[in-house]
């Protein structure tokens, strides 16, 4: 994944710009991608300056779907404009319609599906500085007729107990005044647990 991405963005130095869509969960996976980006001295900036536009997407709902459409449009425009140069659509989106979007969005240059939870070693922060998110979880175990995550978001999987003490020590020495603890089911916290790893009092 890294190495493909690398790829796509072209040699280092260029400007990166995030744009990121739906709820929390997400805006923890584009922290995990703007910090990789940053640790291989991709500069971070606002889109509208960008050499990259990177949008990471929601199809959670119709209403969701639609706005990452719509966002991603708006991208294809700048690109056509020539005030950017390429086009990355992560998360939810792809993950889901990838096949349909490359026939129908020959503008973006890659499409790249949702992220694992060991994405977020490298952080680089987007929310203000006094509070961050935290994601100790992500899918679901329920398969609710309504819902879609568990086709998008697969089976559970739990961030390790010494991954979630590391990072809440951080944000504490980082001064952090506010930890948000989300998940799409924080209840299920602990299933799934990585591999190799013991649950504590297992």
């Amino acid at each position: 994944m890294r190495a493909k991405v690398r790829g796509f963005l072209g040699k280092a130095r260029q400007k990166v710009g995030i744009l990121s869509l739906g709820c929390p969960r997400n805006l923890v996976d584009s922290e995990g991608i703007a910090g990789r980006l940053n640790l291989k001295g991709y500069p971070i900036v606002d889109i509208d300056k960008a050499d990259i536009a990177v949008v990471n997407t929601c199809a959670f709902i119709e209403d969701a779907k639609k706005e990452s459409i719509e966002a991603i449009l708006d991208l294809a425009e700048l690109k056509k404009a020539g005030r950017i140069k390429k086009i990355i659509v992560y998360g939810c989106l792809p993950q889901r319609y990838k096949d349909d979007l490359r026939k129908e969005l020959p503008e973006v240059d890659a499409f790249l599906g949702c992220l694992s939870l060991n994405h977020q070693l490298h952080r680089y922060p987007i929310t203000p500085a006094h509070y961050v998110y935290l994601k100790i979880c992500e899918g679901c175990l329920n398969n609710c007729s309504f819902c879609v995550v568990p086709k998008i978001k697969g089976r559970v999987s739990s961030l390790d107990i010494d991954s979630v003490l590391n990072k809440v020590k951080a944000f504490d020495e980082a001064q952090v005044a506010e930890i948000n603890i989300v998940g799409q089911d924080i209840t299920a916290f602990g299933r799934g647990y990585p591999q190799g790893k013991t649950w504590p009092g297992s």
